[in-house]
């Protein structure tokens, strides 16, 4: 594993904020929630769904200047 200094303020190259954004559009979308509980729950099967779709988490994460860089 190899850290790469990203440029301050750049949550657009950070694939943590790639895969935030698909869960907050994808699967809370304007929704409302009487509890926390619940909306736990809303992301922890949003992302149990990426997990068993790891080419649709790789769309997301997969950067062509970190291939390049890693190799």
């Amino acid at each position: 594993m190899r850290l790469l200094a990203l440029p301050h303020c750049s949550p657009e190259l950070n694939s943590a904020e790639h895969v935030w954004e698909h869960t907050r559009e994808d699967d809370l979308r304007n929704q409302i929630f009487d509890t926390l509980d619940e909306v736990m729950d809303t992301v922890e099967t949003g992302l149990r769904h990426l997990h068993e779709a790891p080419e649709e988490l790789r769309s997301m994460t997969t950067f062509p200047w970190v291939l390049e860089k890693a190799a």
